[in-house]
């Protein structure tokens, strides 16, 4: 806790208002999940340690995969990671995987990471891939020459990479057609000849999506950035059949992701970290329907000890708190402290807390018990900062 401080007025109004998010619903913004977290802390500094810097900041890559319940703390996990990682120059792309975004639309997943991706320049969050280019003041750089020689994927994305770093090269037209194209957008050459802007052609579709994306995730660490982390969050199944077999669709998803995965450890995505968050049953599934991607997803030696090592895990394994008790425990100090901190009386309030928090475990006792016990804590912290007209 010693980490978050308020020093305005705006920095104790987002913490408030983080409270009150937690109190209403249990879970937190993307942007503030950091400062209400228990337990998390040991895999984050390992994540950036070993993962970031380590390994995809040096050019590797790999692939790993949580398992949890609804309310278990999947999508918190990976905006921790989000955060981790974009205050060490990584950029980073969220999934939120279900219906409306299904892992068989490649170009779906490929067209939302161009417009998505997200990058921390001088404490300032760009988003989108042409919009980062711009950022990275590459144009007269040896980055931007080592761009241009490269042998990439696909050629024209490759250009227009090149191109999107030159932006004081074209004009307000040419721009617009180059960021419609780097957003994934139907643009023709001869639109971008018109203008000057060679070599770029062959627009994204389900075919070239592959080719696209390695594109892309090459040429940032080209140009400098020195990693990217890839969050896909499943918030319904997306691979699991409705009938006896899976279909040609889920078929294609299975693949796609197999290759992803194979794509993370043979090098050919370097700088790049990827993260499935899943409902449980989703290896055992993957297993039984999909034996090449289930392959990938069960380590050949089974060590709990080294459990944050394995490409897959479950979510509860990544908690320093082994048992919910033990949760609670950190949690009600955490949430006194941040009453400490926002200026309210914090004697006896983590012993109030615990007893509240016993009430939630003694009627939830599954794996979805974390996010009613945050949000009973962070109602009785907000309820002790009211009582004595703190807010």
């Amino acid at each position: 806790m010693s980490a978050i401080m308020i020093q305005t007025s705006e920095d104790r109004e987002k913490l408030l208002d983080t409270l009150e998010q937690v109190a209403q619903s249990g879970i937190v913004s993307p942007d503030s999940a950091h400062l209400i977290d228990v337990g998390n802390g040991p895999y984050l500094n390992y994540a950036e340690r070993e993962l970031f810097r380590g390994l995809a900041m040096q050019g590797g890559a790999t692939v790993k995969l949580f398992e949890g319940t609804y309310g278990a703390g999947k999508s918190h996990l990976l905006q921790l990671l989000r955060h981790r990682a974009l205050s060490c120059g990584m950029a980073v792309a969220y999934f939120d995987l279900s219906q409306d975004m299904r892992l068989e639309d490649w170009k779906q997943i490929t067209q939302f990471f161009l417009e998505q991706l997200e990058w921390r320049n001088g404490g300032r969050t760009v988003r989108s891939l042409p919009h980062i280019l711009e950022a990275l003041e590459a144009d007269q750089s040896e980055r931007a020459l080592s761009l241009r020689k490269a042998k990439l994927p696909h050629p024209g994305m490759q250009h227009a990479m090149w191109w999107g770093v030159h932006r004081g090269q074209h004009g307000d037209n040419s721009r617009r057609l180059l960021h419609e194209y780097l957003n994934g957008g139907r643009v023709a050459a001869a639109d971008f000849k018109r203008y000057g802007l060679t070599g770029i052609k062959g627009y994204l579709s389900q075919r070239n999506a592959e080719q696209y994306m390695k594109t892309v995730l090459a040429g940032l660490r080209l140009l400098g950035v020195p990693g990217v982390l890839l969050l896909f969050d499943e918030n319904e199944r997306t691979l699991q059949p409705k009938g006896k077999m899976p279909t040609r669709k889920l078929n294609i998803a299975a693949n796609l992701m197999r290759r992803f995965i194979d794509g993370c450890t043979t090098g050919a995505l370097p700088g790049t970290v990827a993260v499935f968050a899943v409902l449980p049953g989703f290896i055992s599934m993957c297993t039984e329907e999909y034996p090449a991607l289930g392959q990938r997803l069960i380590p050949p030696h089974l060590d709990l000890g080294k459990a944050w090592r394995l490409t897959a895990s479950s979510v509860e394994k990544v908690n320093a708190n082994a048992t919910p008790e033990a949760f609670l425990e950190e949690a009600a100090d955490h949430f006194t402290e941040l009453v400490r901190i926002l200026g309210g009386r914090s004697e006896g309030l983590a012993a109030e807390l615990r007893a509240k928090g016993m009430e939630v475990l003694q009627k939830q006792a599954d794996e979805g018990h974390k996010r009613m016990l945050m949000k009973t804590l962070a109602y009785n912290s907000l309820l002790r900062l009211e009582q004595e007209e703190y807010r």
